[in-house]
């Protein structure tokens, strides 16, 4: 029962390590997606200041797109809760301001300090992404470790376990065999001195199998009914000798 218990309990934890895996697999892969938004959209944002920090203004619809976009997939992998925290609330802010800025230049596209703030702005949302993308790809390669020492731990306990089956088995069939082939081989010597030795046919296999048990009891009804049968037959055979002995003597003495 207790190395049941085990090999139920390894396999249930590896089941859970593997959800947990598959859904920082799948957050990772949302992280990546978020890489080449944020790529295309430091593309685009230089653009936007071209040359001599002019700004573009053409260009401000898309990368306020592009960040509404950056900003709802950073908020859909938030709910994996597998993400730090901070990490995430720092990424966001520094996606709100970026929002904010391009959204201003929509009405004020001459701001001097537009581009400072962009660039300082996208270096920090920069720093937090990396920061989130590399503790999930940490979060991932540790996971991948733990689940192969998991496979490993269900290896050895579903061996031991096997063993054990294999070990029970074995000395199940012994006992049964010595708990059918003792009383056999007791019954047979028993009936081999009954006949043999002319002595009686003793009942002594109280051991066993069922079936063995009431083998034996037939026998004993059977040798021993024979044996008075004999017995019988003998003591009448007897009479008659007598008998037939004493009617030639008598007429041994009338002739």
């Amino acid at each position: 029962a207790l190395l049941m218990g085990g090999v139920t309990l390894a396999y249930l934890n590896l089941e859970d390590q593997r959800n947990e895996q598959r859904k920082a697999v799948e957050t990772l892969d949302d992280l990546d997606k978020v890489k080449e938004d944020l790529n295309r959209f430091l593309t685009t944002g230089d653009l936007v200041f071209g040359l001599e920090f002019r700004v573009n203004t053409y260009l401000l619809i898309p990368t306020i797109t592009q960040l509404n976009e950056i900003d709802l997939r950073i908020q859909k992998i938030s709910q994996s809760n597998l993400l730090n925290p901070q990490g995430l609330d720092q990424l966001r802010q520094g996606l709100k301001e970026l929002q904010r800025l391009f959204s201003s230049l929509l009405d004020n596209p001459t701001q001097s300090n537009a581009y400072n703030v962009y660039n300082v702005e996208s270096r920090q949302i920069i720093k937090s992404f990396q920061k989130l993308f590399n503790r999930s790809k940490s979060r991932v390669h540790i996971g991948s470790s733990s689940i192969k020492d998991q496979k490993d731990e269900l290896f050895d306990h579903a061996l031991v376990l096997s063993l054990f089956y294999i070990v029970l088995i074995i000395l199940l069939i012994v006992w049964g065999g010595q708990s059918i082939s003792l009383p056999i081989s007791e019954l047979s010597r028993s009936a081999e001195r009954s006949l043999e030795h002319s002595e009686s046919f003793l009942l002594q296999t109280r051991e066993g199998p069922k079936e063995v048990i009431l083998l034996a009891e037939v026998l004993y009804r059977l040798i021993n009914q024979l044996e008075g049968e004999v017995s019988k037959k003998t003591i009448d055979l007897e009479e008659e000798n007598v008998v037939r002995r004493k009617t030639e003597e008598i007429l041994r003495e009338l002739t």
